[in-house]
C-alpha cells in the first residue's frame, strides 16, 4: 500500500509534473515550450521570495559600522570600505548572498558608475548602482592625486556607499554602543501593530493593482529600504513603498497551482464521477485492480492533449477507458 500513497502525493498541476505528462502524451513542441516557460516563471518567483526573505534576515543582523577613518581635508571621520566589509560580509554570505562590483556606463561627465549585482544561492539577482564624481581634486580645487589614484578612490567610495545602501548599514561614532545596538533595536519580525499596517498596505495595493500582493515581500522591502517596519498611516506607507520600489517587487506573480485551481477542481470531480460510474468494471475484475488518480490524469492528458478546464466532468469521463486507469490492488 505504500506505493499507492506515493502515487497519490504527486501534484498533477506542478509545472514539472505537467511537463512530464506532456512528454508522455507526445505533446507538440509549442506546448512543451509553453510549459517550460511556465516552469521558469514558477522557479523565478520562488527564488525571488527566498531572496526577499533572506535579505530581511541579513538586514536584521548587520550591526552599525564604527567610523574609524579620518578625512584629512575635512577633519571628519568615516567608515572605511574594509570596516563595512568586515561587518557585513560574514552576515550576508551566511545567508547565501554574494556581491559582484563592476563599472557601468553613465552619461554624467566626470563621474563613474559603480554597479553591484547581489546574487542569492536560490538563483535570484538584484542590481544596484551609485554614480560618484571622479576624485583627485581637493576642497580648494587643487589636484591632490593622479587620475589613476583618483579613480580608485572614487570606486572605493562607491563600493562603500553601495554596500551601506543595499544593506541599510548605519555608520556611527564609537560611543561604546556601536556594536550590537542597531541589531538589538531592529526586530526580526514585525509586532502586532506593524502586522496590522502591513496587512492594510497589502489590501490597498491589491485593490489598486488587481494583483495578489505578498505581505512578506512588503515587510522585507520596508526593512531593507527604510530600515524598519511601517507602524503609522497605512495609506502613507503604501505611497512611500510605491515611490521606493517597483510593482514586481511586491506584486506576487501568479502561482501555476493557483492558475490551474479551476482545472484541478474539475479533474477531481471528473475522477470521482469516473470511479462511481465504473464500479461494475472493478466488480468484473474481482477486486484485483483499483483506479489510480495519477493514471487517470495521464489518460485524460493523452485524450485531450492537455488537462482541460472547459470540458465538463462528464465529457472527461467519457473520453477515458477504465483499463487505462487501474493498478493492481496493493500496489
Amino acid at each position: 500500500m505504500e506505493q499507492k500513497n506515493e502515487l497519490q502525493q504527486i501534484d498533477p498541476t506542478s509545472p514539472n509534473q505537467m511537463i512530464k505528462l506532456a512528454i508522455e502524451g507526445n505533446a507538440d513542441l509549442e506546448k512543451l515550450e509553453k510549459l517550460l516557460g511556465l516552469q521558469e516563471q514558477y522557479e523565478a518567483n520562488e527564488a525571488r521570495k527566498v531572496f526577499a526573505s533572506d535579505f530581511a534576515i541579513v538586514q536584521s543582523n548587520i550591526a552599525g559600522v564604527v567610523k574609524t577613518k579620518v578625512n584629512p581635508q575635512t577633519h571628519s571621520k568615516y567608515a572605511g570600505l574594509e570596516n563595512v566589509l568586515e561587518m557585513s560580509k560574514p552576515v550576508y554570505t551566511k545567508e547565501g548572498f554574494s556581491i559582484i562590483f563592476y563599472e557601468g556606463e553613465t552619461e554624467v561627465t566626470e563621474n563613474i558608475r559603480v554597479c553591484a549585482d547581489v546574487l542569492h544561492k536560490a538563483g535570484h539577482k538584484e542590481t544596484y548602482h551609485f554614480d560618484v564624481p571622479l576624485d583627485g581634486v581637493g576642497i580648494k580645487g587643487n589636484a591632490n592625486m593622479t587620475k589613476i589614484h583618483g579613480k580608485a578612490s572614487s570606486v572605493s567610495y562607491g563600493r562603500r556607499y553601495l554596500l551601506c545602501m543595499i544593506w541599510n548599514i548605519p555608520t556611527q561614532d564609537d560611543d561604546g554602543n556601536a556594536n550590537g545596538k542597531p541589531k538589538d533595536n531592529l526586530p526580526a519580525k514585525p509586532n502586532a501593530e506593524q502586522e496590522k499596517t502591513l496587512f492594510t498596505i497589502q489590501k490597498i495595493l491589491e485593490k489598486e493593482t488587481g494583483k495578489k500582493v505578498d505581505k512578506d515581500n512588503i515587510a522585507a522591502l520596508f526593512l531593507t529600504k527604510a530600515g524598519k517596519y511601517p507602524s503609522k498611516n497605512a495609506a502613507i506607507a503604501a505611497e512611500w513603498l510605491k515611490e521606493h520600489s517597483t510593482e514586481s517587487e511586491w506584486a506576487e506573480e501568479k502561482d501555476p497551482k493557483a492558475e490551474n485551481s479551476d482545472m484541478l477542481k474539475n479533474m477531481e470531480q471528473a475522477f470521482f464521477n469516473f470511479e462511481m460510474e465504473n464500479q461494475p468494471y472493478l466488480a468484473d475484475n474481482d477486486g484485483k485492480v483499483e483506479f489510480n488518480k495519477d493514471k487517470f490524469f495521464k489518460a485524460v492528458y493523452k485524450a485531450f492533449g492537455e488537462l482541460p478546464t472547459e470540458k465538463s466532468p462528464a465529457e472527461i469521463v467519457e473520453a477515458v477507458k477504465p483499463e487505462d486507469c487501474t493498478i493492481k490492488t496493493g500496489e
